[in-house]
């Protein structure tokens, strides 16, 4: 899990990121974890106390309430061999990392209800055209389920878009939580 969490640390925010993600990486091939332990912990923002920004717990509640999941450790043991197949080298962890889900007292998600998105105010969707996280087909997909919905698509490589030093992005966001109406332009370079 720690190389995991690492990996989505580094990944989500070029170039820095990868450059520390490549330095973890290159310090683990001589068997010093440290870089790989200290971006996991970046992604979790864990403070000097013990303390940390994103709880691990309630991102389990979200994930455990909100997706479909496998029912059952046995269903989870038997879904290992085709996640490691299909992505070797995060498949597994991944799937492990979602292993309290088997026991979530709350009923496993049904399918998404359609939304009353017809009688919803404006929604703006950002959509990075190369996020890492948060693929740009899932904005899009989003916004196509609002018929309110303006989305922006912005040309950057990081996770989110918006209070990340894009002048086009936090302008067009600050004027929509302002005063909430589809922005004129759709596009940020």
């Amino acid at each position: 899990s720690t190389v995991l969490y690492a990996s989505a640390e580094g990944l989500a925010s070029p170039p820095e990121g990868w450059r520390d993600l490549a330095s973890a990486l290159g310090r683990a091939q001589v068997g010093d974890s440290s870089g790989l332990e200290e971006l996991a912990q970046r992604y979790f923002g864990e403070r000097s106390d013990g303390t940390r920004e994103l709880s691990v717990e309630a991102q389990l509640a979200t994930l455990c309430a909100d997706q479909h999941r496998l029912a059952s450790v046995e269903a989870y043991r038997a879904a290992l061999p085709v996640l490691a197949a299909s992505s070797p080298h995060f498949g597994a962890a991944n799937l492990l990392s979602h292993l309290p889900c088997a026991f979530w007292p709350e009923p496993n998600a049904g399918p998404m209800r359609e939304p009353g998105a017809r009688t919803l105010a404006p929604i703006l969707v950002i959509a990075n055209r190369d996020d890492p996280l948060t693929p740009h087909l899932w904005g899009e997909r989003l916004a196509a389920r609002f018929p309110s919905a303006t989305r922006i698509d912005v040309e950057s490589r990081g996770h989110t878009a918006f209070a990340r030093g894009d002048a086009c992005v936090d302008s067009l966001v600050e004027r929509y939580l302002v005063a909430p109406a589809p922005p004129a332009r759709t596009h940020c370079p």
